[in-house]
C-alpha cells in the first residue's frame, strides 16, 4: 500500500525519513514515499504529483515552524480530494494547535501512542485488513526503537531564526511546548530587530527583557510597538526591561564589554529608552530597572514562553557579542523556564529606585 509522506523544513524531513524506514519494518506491505529536495524542479513536481495520485494514505509531518507551510496544505488538499486518508502527525504541538485546514483530521502526536495510532490506521487500510492485533503489536514493539532513538535527535535540530514568528504563534495557541517536547533550538537571530519585532507583536500578558543596553528594542524601527504600548499596558500587559547599570563597578563593566566608553553607551541607551517610553505615555520608573551583576543568560519572557541565549566569555572572561546568537525557547512552567523567570524576577525585585543594591 502506497503511503505518501508530506514534509516541509529540516525537522519535518527528518521525521518523514524516520517513518520511511520504520513503517516497512512494521509491515512489509507498507510502501512509504517522500520527496527529495535534490530533485530537479520539473521532475520534482511531476514525481510528487504521480505519487500523490497513487497514495492510499498521506501522513503530514507538522512541526511549529512549518504549520502554515502552503505546500503541506496543498498536498493534504490533493490527498483529501482523491479520497485518500489524511493523517496529520504533529511534533512539538498539541493536535488542537495544528493549522486550521487539517485541525479536525484526528491528528496524532509524535510519541509512542501517536505512532501506534498511525500504525493501526495504516494496518486497517491494507488489503484483507492487515495483521491481527497481537502480531501487529509485536511487530510494532520490535520496530519502535527505530523511532524512539531519534526523538531526541529531532529536538537537537536547530531551526532558522526566520521561523520564530510562526513558532510563537503556534506555541501560544497550544499553551507552550507539551511536556514531552521541552526545548526549541534556533541557529541564530537573538538580539536582532526581527526577534524584537516578533516578541513585541506576540506578547499579550507579559514581556520581560533581561538585557544590557536593550538598544535594538528602543529603535525607531519598532515605532508601531511603542505607539500601541500604552493601550496594551492598560489592558494588562506586564512590560519590564532590565538594563545594566552604567554606575556599576568599573571591573564589572570591563567584563561586560570591550569598549572603553561602555558606561556612557549604557547611560545613553537608558536615556533614549526613557524618552521613548515617555513619548508613549508611560512612566519609565514603572517599567525600567537597572542591575549590577553578571547574567548567565540573556532572557526574553513572552507570556508563557521564555527565549534565552547563554552568555559566553572569551579567554579574558569578557562577554562575547550576543547579536544574532543561537537561542532557545522553553515553556515558562518547565524546570528551565521557571529558573529563567525567577532570575529575571529576582533581579527586578532586588532593585530600589532603579538601581540594584546587591551584586549577589
Amino acid at each position: 500500500m502506497h503511503v505518501f509522506l508530506s514534509w516541509s523544513g529540516t525537522r519535518s524531513k527528518r521525521i518523514a525519513a524516520a517513518l520511511a524506514e520504520f513503517l516497512p519494518a512494521v509491515h512489509p506491505d507498507l510502501q512509504p514515499w517522500m520527496s527529495e529536495s535534490t530533485m530537479a524542479a520539473q521532475d520534482w513536481r511531476n514525481t510528487i504529483g504521480a505519487h500523490l495520485s497513487h497514495a492510499s494514505v498521506g501522513i503530514i509531518c507538522i512541526t511549529p515552524e512549518n504549520a502554515e507551510a502552503p505546500w503541506l496544505m496543498y498536498e493534504a488538499g490533493v490527498l483529501h480530494g482523491i479520497g485518500a486518508e489524511v493523517c496529520p502527525l504533529v511534533y512539538g504541538l498539541l493536535p488542537e494547535a495544528g493549522p486550521e485546514p487539517i485541525r479536525n483530521l484526528q491528528a496524532k502526536t509524535l510519541d509512542r501512542d501517536g505512532i501506534w495510532g498511525v500504525v493501526n490506521l495504516l494496518n486497517s487500510k491494507l488489503p484483507a485488513g492487515g495483521l491481527p492485533p497481537k502480531p501487529l503489536e509485536l511487530s510494532f514493539n520490535d520496530a519502535w526503537p527505530m523511532i524512539e532513538g531519534k526523538l531526541d535527535d529531532f529536538l537537537r535540530i536547530k531551526i532558522a531564526g526566520i521561523h520564530l514568528r510562526a513558532i510563537l504563534d503556534r506555541l501560544q495557541v497550544s499553551g507552550g511546548p507539551p511536556q514531552h517536547w521541552q526545548v526549541i533550538s534556533f541557529q541564530s537571530g537573538f538580539e536582532t530587530h526581527y526577534v524584537y519585532d516578533v516578541v513585541g507583536q506576540a506578547a499579550r500578558e507579559r514581556l520581560w527583557l533581561f538585557g544590557r543596553k536593550n538598544r535594538k528594542l528602543f529603535d525607531k524601527s519598532h515605532k508601531s510597538f511603542f505607539s500601541s504600548l500604552r493601550d496594551r499596558v492598560a489592558a494588562g500587559l506586564d512590560f519590564r526591561v532590565l538594563f545594566l547599570d552604567p554606575t556599576s563597578p568599573a571591573g564589572l563593566l570591563a567584563k561586560e564589554h570591550v569598549d572603553f566608553d561602555f558606561a556612557k553607551q549604557l547611560a545613553d541607551s537608558f536615556s533614549n529608552a526613557s524618552s521613548m517610553l515617555q513619548q508613549a505615555g508611560l512612566k519609565p520608573g514603572d517599567h525600567f530597572r537597572t542591575y549590577q551583576l553578571r547574567r548567565r543568560n540573556a532572557v526574553i519572557v513572552v507570556d508563557n514562553l521564555v527565549l534565552f541565549s547563554p552568555i559566553e566569555y572569551d579567554d579574558t572572561d569578557r562577554v562575547l557579542p550576543l547579536t544574532d546568537n543561537p537561542f532557545q525557547i522553553v515553556a515558562a512552567d518547565s524546570r528551565t523556564g521557571q529558573q529563567l523567570v525567577a532570575a529575571v524576577d529576582g533581579a527586578w525585585g532586588k532593585v530600589k529606585l532603579g538601581v540594584m543594591t546587591s551584586s549577589a
